[in-house]
């Protein structure tokens, strides 16, 4: 190597002027959808993960834990998940059971009328025993 050549190596390399990247508008806006887009699956994939408890899920409905909420699970309207030996409900669920509210209504209904029923059904054995039937 000559000496210009070493002396040219050992000089560092100028520095490298960071410019911007020239876009047309539609690749920019493109990369922009894009974004908007997996931001948007990433929310969904963190909310789509999150349980709720019973009593939660009850308060989130604005229904009765006991019978509505309990009525719904064992019909197999909403779908729970067991873990450590407690029921969670994913709040996809519960979103799609609100989403669907007429449902959780008629079934509020149903329990009232099961309820005013077995009233009534209790209160007419009561008078038949007091009469000796």
């Amino acid at each position: 190597m000559s000496l210009s050549q070493d002396t040219l190596a050992s000089q560092p390399a100028e520095p490298v002027a960071r410019g911007r990247i020239s876009l047309s508008r539609d690749a920019a806006e493109a990369i922009l959808r894009e974004i908007r887009s997996l931001k948007a699956q990433l929310a969904s994939a963190a909310r789509s993960k999150r349980l709720l408890s019973k009593r939660d899920a009850a308060r989130y409905l604005g229904v009765s834990r006991g019978r509505t909420l309990d009525a719904l699970i064992v019909a197999g309207r909403l779908r729970t998940v067991r873990i450590g030996g407690r029921i969670k409900i994913p709040l996809e669920e519960l979103e799609r059971i609100a989403t669907f509210g007429e449902q959780v209504q008629a079934m509020k209904l149903r329990a009232e009328s099961a309820r005013s029923c077995e009233d009534f059904s209790s209160r007419v054995n009561r008078s038949l025993k007091q009469r000796g039937f």
